[in-house]
């Protein structure tokens, strides 16, 4: 029983560091202070798909535009990325500005990958 309180304990820290660092980041990124905010996003340590969006658009603020080539099939492992694809669907990071340029080399790939997750998750 002390093993399973002690658990409980340990987790439930490891969950309130975690959202701190994330309140941090955010303090941070809305003060405008990228370098920091940037190092503070490193030291959050979690492998959801809102720490992969998250650390996307701190890329964007950072003023890096090219695609990650990680992003997109560690995105599409999740089994609830559909939620954020529609939501962020015209971001540098998924689509690009696909309805304004068209389709094209930069962002066809991406169109292409999810519409494969999408056909075999369905059938």
């Amino acid at each position: 029983m002390k093993k399973i309180t002690i658990l409980c304990f340990l987790l439930s820290f490891y969950s309130v560091l975690a959202q701190d660092n994330y309140n941090q980041f955010w303090q941070e990124l809305l003060s405008n202070n990228r370098i920091s905010a940037t190092a503070t996003l490193k030291n959050v340590n979690d492998n959801s798909v809102k720490n992969l969006i998250v650390n996307e658009m701190m890329r964007v603020e950072n003023g890096k535009f090219r695609t990650n080539k990680d992003f997109l099939p560690a995105f599409l492992n999740d089994k609830n990325y559909q939620y954020y694809l529609y939501a962020l669907w015209n971001e540098n990071y998924l689509f690009n500005t696909y309805l304004e340029t068209g389709f094209n080399s930069k962002n066809i790939g991406a169109i292409r990958s999810v519409a494969k997750k999408s056909y075999t998750q369905h059938y």
